[in-house]
């Protein structure tokens, strides 16, 4: 019975590393394409005049590549950490040292972004909801003479 169990956790690990090595493999690629759909982005902004609404859809998709693109970059850190110390993995008590480098990876990768040139006010100043105050009821008639 505990043979059993053993095969299918080493069949199980295994699968897991594979699945590692593919993450690895294909990282580049994924962010090689978020960055060509940023670039397309771009490059729409820059080449045609937009309405509000494109505007807005085309922000939320640029928003959207920025977060993947955030993440592909974090998986590389990782990815890194994990090659490197990878040799580690045999070991019974050396795991716990591909462990702590892996979590000091993710930990200095949560630090906030420094502004280089928006100041604070600029931000709010462009976060801000404006609304146009307008007075209640139906606009004046004009009347020609």
């Amino acid at each position: 019975m505990r043979d059993e169990i053993l095969v299918e956790k080493i069949k199980n690990v295994i699968q897991i590393l594979d699945e590692i090595d593919e993450m690895i493999k294909t990282q580049s690629t994924e962010l090689q394409n978020v960055d060509f759909e940023l670039s397309d982005y771009y490059h729409l902004i820059e080449n045609n005049e937009l309405s509000d609404i494109a505007s807005i859809k085309i922000i939320k998709n640029i928003h959207d590549l920025r977060k993947k693109r955030r993440t592909l970059n974090n998986e590389y850190e990782i990815e890194n950490t994990y090659q490197t110390h990878k040799s580690k993995l045999p070991g019974t008590e050396t795991r716990k040292f591909l462990a702590n480098e892996i979590y000091k990876t993710v930990k200095k990768l949560n630090t906030e972004y420094k502004n280089r040139i928006l100041t604070e006010n600029d931000i709010k100043s462009l976060l801000e909801e404006t609304t146009i105050k307008r007075k209640p009821g139906r606009p004046r008639k004009i009347v020609s003479e």
